[in-house]
C-alpha cells in the first residue's frame, strides 16, 4: 500500500478530529465491532496504523496561515485576513480565541495510537516483526504528538494509555512538570528506535524511521535545554494546585539552570547526524540544472547554480528524478500549496482573464535585512556593502531594483522576491515574471481590484515555489506534476542543532560550532564564518543562520520563544516598503522604509505559550490555565 499522508485523512478507520469545544478526553466512541473490522487482516491493520499518522497534518508547517508558521516576524499577511496567527502577532490572544487548538486535536490522535497498539497484538495474520515495527511507529507518534502539545502549551498532561472517555473528572490528569513530559517523550522515542527500520524508501517514504526518531529526539532535547524551560524563574509562581508530578511535586518548570541538559542535547544531536549520514542523507548539492544549460560558464552561472540549488532543496522529493536526500521527514504530496505566496496577475489567459495568486505572504523588512550580503555578513554590518543612506537608490538606470536588493547571498534570491526582480523560473508560460510592485494593474497595491489580497510590505516569498511550476495561456498548469513535500526535518537542521549545542554545553566547542554553521553556509554559496567574527558572539550567528536557512518552515515561532528573545523581536516596529500607502506610487514614493501602519504588533510574556480553551480548565479539578490568561 502506498503511504501518502494526504490520502490518510480520507481513509481513516477511526477519526481523531475535533472542534474547539473538545476536551482532553473527547474522542470518537470505539465500538467493538468497528475495532474488530479494523484488525480483520494485515492490510486493514496497516490502514489503521496509517490513520494514526493523520495528526501530522494538524501540526505540520503546510499552511502559510498556521499559528506557529506565520506569527513571528518572518512575514505578515494582509490585515483583512484576520487569521489567528495574526492575532498572536497583534497580542490579541485569549482563552476564548485559541486558533488551531492542537491540544484538543492531538489528544484523540494519541488515544488512537494506544488503541492501535492494544489491538495489533492479537491481530490475525500479522507477523511478529510487523507487530514490533508497527507498534514502534505508534510509540513514535505518541512521542511526536506529546511534543507538539508541549512546545505550544508548555507543561501538559501525559497520556500513557487509552484512557476511557467516561473517566471521573477527578481522574483526568493535570499538567505534568515540563522535564517529566520530556523524559516521557524521550523514553517513547528510545523504545521506538529499537524496532524501527533505519530509513524508509519508496512507497514507505514519510513513515517513522530510526533517522527520523533520532532527529526528533535531538530537537526535543534542544528545546528542553533552552532558556525558556531551563531555569526560567518567570514561571516560578506557575504551579499546580492539586495535581503532583512524581519526583517534582506541584512545580511545573525547573527554577535551576542545568548545563547537563545541553550535554544530553549535544549527544542526541551528534547521534542524529551520524545516523542520518550513515543512511545516506546529505545536504542537497545538485549543480547541473537543466535551467542553466544555455548559460555560459562564469560567475553568473555559478551564482545561479546556488540559487536553484536552494530552491530545489526545499521541494525536491526523495526517490524521484530530483533524487534528494535532504529531507529527513516531510509531509508527502501536499500539493502546490503556494497560492498565498504567488503575486497578482501572473499571466493573462487567452480569454482575457488573469491567472493570479493572493500576494499575501509578505516578508517584513525586518526579515529580509537578516539575509546576508554576498560576503556572508548582515547588510548593516558589512563594510563592503552599500551605506544605508544608499539602500533605496536605483542599482542602475535601466532597472527599478534598488541597491539593497543587489549583492546579496543566493538564498535571498532563491526564497524572496522584490520590485524589479524575477519571480519563479518558468511560472508564466515558461518564463519568470518581473515584479512590478508599484503598478496597481499588475502586482501592486489595488484594494479595488484585489480587494483584501495585497502585499503589506512590497516583498513576496517564493520559498516552496517549485522551479518547474508553470501556468499557460489556456488557463492550465503543471501544478499536479510538481507536487512538493513540505519539510518537517531537513538535514540542515541537524547541523544547526549541533552548532547550537556546541555553543551552549558547559565546555564550549566554538570551533566545532562554527564548522557546522559553515557546512550549511557553503552548501548555499555563502562564505565561511571566520573565528574573528564568530567567537565574539557565537549565539548571534547561530540564531541568524537558523533564521535564514529555516525561513518559513515553522521554526522561528518556537526559536524566539525558547531563546526568550520574543519580546525583543516582536515588540519592535515592523517595516516594509511604502507598499500600501498609495495606488501607483512613484519609484521614490514606493522605496521608503515604512512602518506597517495598519497592523500593531506587540508581545507580552504570556505569549511565550498559548492558552488552553477556557472550557478545558473546568473539565477536571486538576487542570490549570497558562499564566496571564
Amino acid at each position: 500500500m502506498k503511504f501518502k499522508i494526504s490520502i490518510l485523512i480520507s481513509s481513516l478507520l477511526l477519526t481523531g478530529t475535533c472542534l474547539t469545544s473538545c476536551n482532553f478526553l473527547d474522542i470518537v466512541p470505539s465500538e467493538q465491532a468497528v475495532l474488530e473490522d479494523a484488525f480483520q487482516d494485515p492490510q486493514k491493520s496497516l490502514g489503521f496504523l496509517y490513520s494514526c499518522y493523520s495528526g501530522m497534518n494538524k501540526v505540520s508547517p503546510t499552511s502559510y496561515t498556521q499559528d506557529d508558521v506565520s506569527s513571528s516576524e518572518e512575514y505578515v499577511l494582509p490585515h483583512l485576513w484576520n487569521q489567528f496567527s495574526q492575532r498572536i502577532q497583534w497580542n490579541k490572544v485569549s482563552a476564548a480565541l485559541i486558533g488551531d487548538w492542537s491540544w484538543g486535536r492531538l489528544t484523540p490522535q494519541i488515544r488512537q495510537c494506544y488503541i492501535f497498539m492494544d489491538g495489533i497484538q492479537t491481530a490475525p495474520r500479522v507477523t511478529l516483526s510487523q507487530k514490533a515495527e508497527w507498534t514502534a511507529e505508534a510509540e513514535f507518534l505518541i512521542a511526536f504528538y506529546h511534543f507538539a502539545i508541549l512546545r505550544q502549551y508548555g507543561p501538559s498532561p501525559i497520556m500513557d494509555r487509552a484512557m476511557s472517555a467516561n473517566l471521573d473528572p477527578n481522574e483526568i490528569p493535570g499538567r505534568s512538570h515540563f522535564d517529566y513530559v520530556v523524559e516521557f517523550i524521550i523514553k517513547k522515542l528510545d523504545k521506538a528506535i529499537l524496532n524501527l527500520p533505519a530509513d524508509r524508501v519508496g512507497s514507505d517514504w514519510g513513515r517513522a524511521s530510526q533517522v527520523i526518531a533520532k532527529s526528533l529526539k535531538a530537537r526535543v532535547l534542544i528545546y528542553a535545554a533552552s532558556p525558556l524551560w531551563n531555569g526560567n524563574t518567570d514561571f516560578a509562581d506557575w504551579k499546580n494546585k492539586s495535581w503532583e508530578t512524581p519526583g517534582y511535586g506541584k512545580e511545573l518548570v525547573s527554577q535551576t539552570y542545568d548545563g547537563e541538559k545541553w550535554v544530553k542535547a549535544l549527544e542526541a544531536c551528534e547521534d542524529a547526524l551520524v545516523e542520518a549520514t550513515l543512511q545516506g542523507f546529505k545536504l542537497y548539492d545538485k549543480s547541473d540544472f537543466e535551467e542553466l544549460k544555455d548559460i555560459e560558464e562564469g560567475p553568473e552561472k555559478e551564482f545561479q547554480k546556488y540559487v536553484l540549488r536552494m530552491r530545489y532543496a526545499v521541494v525536491a522529493r526523495a526517490n524521484v528524478s530530483d533524487a534528494s536526500k535532504e529531507m529527513i521527514w516531510a509531509i508527502s504530496d501536499e500539493g502546490n500549496i503556494v497560492t498565498g505566496s504567488l503575486p497578482h496577475r501572473i499571466l493573462k489567459k487567452n480569454d482575457g482573464n488573469w491567472i493570479s495568486g493572493y500576494s499575501g505572504v509578505a516578508p517584513t523588512f525586518n526579515a529580509v535585512e537578516k539575509f546576508y550580503t554576498k560576503n556572508g555578513k548582515i547588510p548593516a554590518e558589512d563594510p563592503a556593502f552599500f551605506d544605508q543612506s544608499e539602500w533605496f537608490q536605483r542599482a542602475n538606470e535601466k532597472s527599478d531594483i534598488v541597491k539593497f536588493n543587489t549583492d546579496r547571498e543566493p538564498r535571498y534570491y532563491a526564497w524572496l522576491a522584490f520590485d524589479g526582480g524575477e519571480y519563479g523560473v518558468k511560472l508564466a508560460n515558461g518564463s519568470p515574471i518581473v515584479l512590478d510592485m508599484k503598478n496597481p494593474e499588475l502586482h501592486g497595491y489595488n484594494p479595488e481590484l484585489f480587494n483584501r489580497d495585497n502585499s503589506q510590505t512590497g516583498f513576496l516569498s517564493q520559498k516552496f515555489i517549485h522551479p518547474r511550476l508553470e501556468y499557460n495561456t489556456s488557463g492550465g498548469s503543471n501544478a499536479a506534476d510538481v507536487k512538493a513535500p513540505r519539510p518537517l526535518i531537513r538535514m540542515s537542521e541537524l547541523y544547526l542543532n549541533l552548532a547550537e549545542a556546541y555553543v551552549n554545553v558547559p565546555k564550549k566547542n566554538l570551533t566545532a560550532a562554527r564548522e557546522n554553521l559553515n557546512i550549511v553556509r557553503r552548501r548555499a554559496g555563502v562564505p565561511d564564518l571566520t573565528a574573528a567574527d564568530f567567537d565574539k558572539d557565537p549565539m548571534k550567528w547561530v540564531i541568524n543562520e537558523r533564521f535564514i536557512e529555516l525561513y518559513g518552515e515553522g521554526h522561528r515561532f518556537y526559536d524566539i520563544r525558547r531563546w526568550k528573545i520574543a519580546g525583543d523581536v516582536m515588540n519592535q516596529q515592523f517595516y516594509g516598503m511604502n507598499a500600501i500607502d498609495k495606488k501607483g506610487p512613484s519609484f521614490e514614493e514606493f522605496n521608503r522604509k515604512t512602518v506597517i501602519l495598519n497592523q500593531k504588533f506587540s508581545f507580552e510574556k504570556r505569549l511565550y505559550i498559548l492558552p488552553l480553551y477556557y472550557q478545558e480548565v473546568y473539565k477536571g479539578p486538576h487542570m490549570i490555565q497558562a499564566p496571564g490568561y
